[in-house]
């Protein structure tokens, strides 16, 4: 009788307490000012050294050189910061992101429930990238990477890009291994992520240098500590006067739950021959998106 008591009360206090289960991985757009003053609409962009992010093969572009720090700051939770160091020379890639987060959220017997713990785990991601043009049009390329978050994994992220004329289409395979650290109520899991795009870009009409026009839509399910978020995002960059000033918008809304859309604005200033101070700030109703981010890049 006594047994069957105790029995009673592990099946009400499972049933009816929440478990502490690991729910974050680190979003697209978490790393990447430009990208995220286009609302995360860059996969098919990728064009500088946060290629190594966004999409491995975007290394293949014109561009000599091109090195880019950057450093942002989450609106929620308080104090989630993300930077980060990346460079290209040729189609060589160098990276080095260090993202904070909080990872672990509550989840009761009928969906999510409130956030009760702020426990926040610092990944720090190291990253060289290679890749190949195979023709004019095509270039595919990896990103092998250490992951370090107390543990250390090896990881690896995939990347191809199609262009012809003014138009690309890209696509992206993050954390291909999916790697998992710690246990328990600390395990978390950095989860695959596929994501793809499409770009266009042109010589604009008046004071407009360059217009570029992208799409992005994610293929996965990435697990947010505010619940899953599925993205579909659609940007915009101008360049004028002389490619000295760009400006940046878009807006990006979740696939599943609550649309929760994401106004994002960005600028960038030259402060010299190839050298940029970049700006980008993320708005709305996404609470696992809203922030800002600042970066100097260079590019030769």
């Amino acid at each position: 009788m006594r047994s069957t008591g105790w029995l009673c009360v592990s099946f009400v206090f499972c049933v009816f307490m929440p478990a502490i289960v690991a729910a974050q991985a680190p979003t697209f757009e978490s790393v990447g000012v430009r990208a995220r003053g286009m609302a995360g609409a860059f996969v098919a962009v990728a064009d500088d050294a946060t290629a190594t992010w966004w999409n491995p093969a975007g290394l293949a572009s014109d561009a000599f050189f091109d090195a880019t720090l950057e450093f942002g700051r989450a609106a929620d939770p308080t104090r989630t910061r993300a930077g980060g160091f990346a460079t290209k020379v040729l189609g060589l890639g160098l990276s080095y992101y260090r993202l904070q987060l909080r990872e672990i959220r509550a989840v009761g017997p009928v969906g999510p429930a409130p956030v009760n713990r702020e426990d926040r785990s610092v990944v720090n991601l190291f990253g060289v990238t290679t890749g190949q043009s195979l023709g004019e049009h095509f270039a595919v390329a990896s990103t092998l990477k250490i992951v370090h978050a107390g543990e250390t994994h090896g990881d690896y992220d995939v990347g191809v890009m199609a262009a012809a004329g003014g138009a690309r289409v890209g696509l992206t395979v993050r954390h291909l291994t999916a790697p998992t650290f710690g246990s328990g109520a600390d395990e978390f899991e950095l989860t695959r992520q596929v994501r793809t795009g499409l770009a266009l870009t042109g010589r604009g009409r008046g004071s407009i240098d360059e217009l570029t026009l992208a799409f992005d839509a994610d293929v996965t399910t990435t697990p947010t500590p505010f619940g899953d978020a599925r993205h579909i995002a659609g940007g915009v960059e101008a360049w004028v006067r002389g490619r000295r000033v760009g400006v940046r918008g878009g807006v990006s809304v979740s696939t599943v739950g609550e649309a929760n859309p994401a106004p994002s604005g960005g600028l960038s200033v030259a402060l010299g021959r190839g050298m940029y101070l970049d700006g980008a700030v993320t708005g709305g109703s996404d609470q696992a998106r809203r922030g800002w981010a600042i970066g100097l890049r260079a590019t030769y």
